[in-house]
């Protein structure tokens, strides 16, 4: 399988730039896109840590540079919109900044609330819903395309592999899949942004009164052989989309080369908490150290109704006669 320019990417500031050029050196190739929330101020960030990266200048100075590196080495730049209660003021504001700063993005991804702020400030860009708008159904998505000018969704949770709503979106209404790969959300949250004073722990948490840690990572994990062995249907994806922005660039190489090769066991022989490559959401961490992996390989197979290909095997190409 072909992975080039196949990558939605977190940009991560849990780096420095020399580790970043060796980075796109050798992964570079596979990255389509490098989506990121703007150094604006704490209202365009969910995630604290990020939030304060951003109070130092010279976190703020990497920032712009891990941009216009990008930029040099083909790939698209993605400004993300989709943290709750902003307003046109805050949309505007980042769309200043980043002309400013001469990097106006490709594409802009971004919540419901913000459409009419978006189509004002970025009128030219690409346009993608967010995951936090939590697609589901084909029904959902027809009101979407009905209502709004979007040019791509993102899917994840209960729909990571729904293919015929993978279908339903490339084919019969004309707009591009981004699938979030390894995120692992519950199946049943209601909605991103602790909706309803519920939080994806608490979804969580009420799952396991039932299903069994190791189930439910099984059900809300992708592995590299679902890609591969029919389970997704990859020709309907556009993008793959990684949650890499809280991690390190070890952390995103390992997950790349994880989906590329197929290989999965070698990871977990060498620590368990590499099951985060393919579930990272953040209640599944403090579990991975005394999860039983054999038992996630049993339920997986029972999830899938095969056997799970752990070695790469399916990437393999077969062996020609000179290899005999």
């Amino acid at each position: 399988m072909d992975f080039t320019r196949k990558f939605n990417f977190g940009l991560t500031l849990d780096t420095n730039l020399n580790k970043v050029d060796k980075f796109l050196a050798k992964y570079g190739q596979y990255i389509h896109s490098l989506y990121f929330s703007p150094p604006f101020g704490k209202q365009f960030h969910s995630r604290k840590k990020i939030a304060m990266q951003f109070m130092l200048p010279w976190k703020r100075r990497l920032f712009w540079q891990i941009l216009q590196r990008a930029r040099a080495n083909g790939i698209e730049i993605e400004l993300l919109l989709n943290t709750v209660g902003l307003i046109e003021a805050d949309v505007k504001l980042a769309a200043d900044g980043m002309a400013r700063h001469g990097v106006m993005p490709d594409s802009v991804c971004f919540c419901q609330p913000y459409y009419q702020a978006v189509s004002k400030y970025f009128p030219t860009q690409k346009y993608i819903w967010s995951f936090n708008n939590v697609v589901r159904t084909a029904k959902e998505v027809d009101l979407v395309a009905a209502n709004y000018r979007v040019d791509a969704i993102v899917l994840g949770g209960c729909a990571i592999r729904n293919n015929q709503l993978f279908a339903h979106i490339k084919h019969t209404i004309g707009k591009q899949v981004y699938l979030l790969l390894n995120n692992a959300c519950s199946f049943n949250c209601a909605k991103c942004g602790n909706a309803f004073g519920i939080s994806c722990t608490d979804v969580f948490n009420k799952n396991r009164q039932t299903h069994s840690a190791e189930y439910l990572y099984a059900l809300q994990s992708v592995f590299p052989c679902e890609l591969y062995d029919g389970t997704i249907n990859v020709a309907d994806i556009y993008c793959f989309k990684l949650s890499t922005r809280s991690s390190d660039l070890t952390y995103a190489a390992k997950a790349i080369d994880s989906y590329t090769s197929g290989e999965v066991s070698t990871y977990v022989k060498q620590s368990k908490m590499n099951l985060a490559l393919w579930g990272r959401v953040g209640y599944f961490w403090k579990l991975f150290s005394t999860m039983d992996f054999d038992e996630i390989v049993r339920c997986k197979a029972q999830i899938l109704g095969h056997d799970v290909d752990l070695d790469g095997t399916l990437c393999k190409p077969a062996p020609t006669e000179d290899d005999r």
